[in-house]
C-alpha cells in the first residue's frame, strides 16, 4: 500500500504539534501514524521530509510552542 505523500507530510505537522518540537526519530516511531523507515525510503533522508513539511531543519528541536501555531 502507498501513503499519500502529503498524508506522511500532514502527520509529521501533526506530531510536530503534540511534541512541541520538529520531530525526531524517536518521536515518529513513537508517536507517528508511520514509521521512520516509511519517511526515510519515502524521502531517503528524515531531514528531506521534514524540509518539504515546511520545517527549518537548522532549528530542529529548538522551537517554541509559538513557532508551531
Amino acid at each position: 500500500m502507498t501513503i499519500a505523500r502529503e498524508d506522511l507530510l500532514d502527520d509529521l505537522r501533526r506530531i510536530a504539534h503534540t511534541q512541541n518540537r520538529i520531530p525526531r526519530q524517536t518521536d515518529i516511531d513513537k508517536h507517528g501514524k508511520y514509521g521512520f523507515s516509511t519517511y526515510y525510503r519515502r524521502f531517503n533522508s528524515l531531514n528531506d521530509a521534514l524540509e518539504q513539511a515546511g520545517f527549518n531543519t537548522d532549528l530542529a528541536g529548538k522551537l517554541s510552542t509559538l513557532d508551531l501555531i
